[in-house]
């Protein structure tokens, strides 16, 4: 039986540049790769910080041979719930960078300590590690 190694979520935005400046610029993140067909303006990147990665694509509206106009809505329902060892830290880290937290760091009835924020792009990023142990996997 073959083994599920890691996920890396696809999301579609409105502004590649946008996303990576935000990533890099507000939470560490490295932009890995990138691609498009004009160079300065890429349609697809992907950014990691330590093990977690995740990769944009912005399309712009465009017509299949059938006719059908495509378009991409950046949409996602729900978060991006992301471990990390030390949700304390990470919000120290963070708390100068960014405007606006949805919560921060608490202790939550389902034994975790979270805190989340926004993106650029409307994602709700949650960043969580559990209770006592600190290892991230509640």
């Amino acid at each position: 039986m073959t083994t599920l190694q890691f996920l890396r979520p696809m999301l579609d935005v409105d502004s590649i540049a946008e996303t990576i400046a935000f990533y890099e610029g507000k939470l560490g993140f490295t932009c890995t790769a990138t691609w498009g067909h004009e160079p300065d303006k890429p349609t697809w990147c992907e950014l990691q910080r330590d093990g977690v990665r995740l990769m944009f694509t912005h399309g712009e509206p465009h017509t299949h041979d059938d006719g059908e106009v495509h378009v991409h809505e950046p949409a996602l329902g729900g978060s991006l719930y992301i471990n990390v060892d030390d949700v304390d830290e990470l919000f120290a880290e963070l708390k100068g960078k960014i405007d606006g937290f949805e919560w921060e760091p608490k202790d939550f009835p389902h034994g975790m300590r979270e805190f989340a924020l926004p993106d650029c792009n409307g994602f709700l990023l949650v960043f969580g590690h559990g209770i006592g142990d600190g290892d991230g996997d509640g």
